[in-house]
C-alpha cells in the first residue's frame, strides 16, 4: 500500500474521532442552556450557521451550474467543440472521442458537483462549530457578569450574608472556569 494513501486514511480516522469528540462535547450538560437568554444565544448561532450554509450553497450551486452547463449549451447551440471541465482525455484516440464525449462529460460533471457539495458542507460545518463556540463564549460572558450579583437567588433561597455570597460567587466562578476550559477544548 502506498504511504500517501495510508497517511490520508490515518488523517481521516484521526479527524473523524476529533469531530465525534467535538459533537459529543456539544451535547454534554455544560453546553446546554439553563436560561431563556442562553437558549436564544444558541438558537441565533444555529440560525446564523444555517443562513451562511444557504448563502454558500446557493452561490456554489449557481457557479457550478454555470461552469458545467455553459460549455454544453454552447456546444449544442453553436458549432463549438465541447471542452471538458476537468481532464481533456487526450489519451483517447480521436476516432473514439465522439463515442465517449457525453458520458465522459456527465462523469466529470457528477464529480465536480460532488466535490462542490463536499466543500460547501465541510466548510460550513467548521464555521457552524465556530459559531457555537462563539455562542458559548457569549453565554460565559453573561454568566461572569452575573457572578457578583448578590441579589441573585440560588436554590430558591435568598443570599443574606456576605460570606455566603462570597462562597456562592466562588462556586459560580469555578463553574465558569470549567465552562471556559470545555469551550477551549
Amino acid at each position: 500500500m502506498d504511504i500517501a494513501v495510508v497517511s490520508k486514511v490515518l488523517a481521516f480516522l484521526f479527524m473523524r474521532d476529533k469531530i465525534r469528540k467535538i459533537l459529543d462535547m456539544l451535547e454534554s450538560e455544560i453546553f446546554q442552556s439553563n436560561t431563556q437568554e442562553e437558549a436564544k444565544i444558541i438558537e441565533k448561532a444555529k440560525q446564523d450557521t444555517l443562513l451562511y450554509w444557504k448563502i454558500t450553497a446557493g452561490i456554489s450551486f449557481i457557479a457550478n451550474g454555470v461552469n458545467l452547463f455553459t460549455p454544453l449549451i454552447m456546444h449544442l447551440m453553436f458549432p463549438v467543440e465541447l471542452e471538458f471541465p476537468i481532464c481533456r482525455y487526450s489519451f483517447i484516440p480521436i476516432k473514439y472521442k465522439p463515442i465517449f464525449l457525453y458520458p465522459a462529460y456527465v462523469y466529470q460533471c457528477i464529480g465536480m458537483t460532488s466535490h462542490m457539495l463536499y466543500n460547501v458542507n465541510v466548510d460550513t460545518f467548521f464555521l457552524g462549530i465556530l459559531f457555537l463556540a462563539i455562542a458559548q463564549l457569549e453565554i460565559l460572558d453573561k454568566k461572569l457578569k452575573r457572578v457578583a450579583d448578590i441579589h441573585q437567588r440560588t436554590d430558591e433561597v435568598q443570599i443574606h450574608n456576605k460570606s455566603t455570597a462570597d462562597r456562592y460567587a466562588v462556586q459560580k466562578i469555578n463553574k465558569c472556569i470549567k465552562h471556559y476550559d470545555e469551550v477551549c477544548k
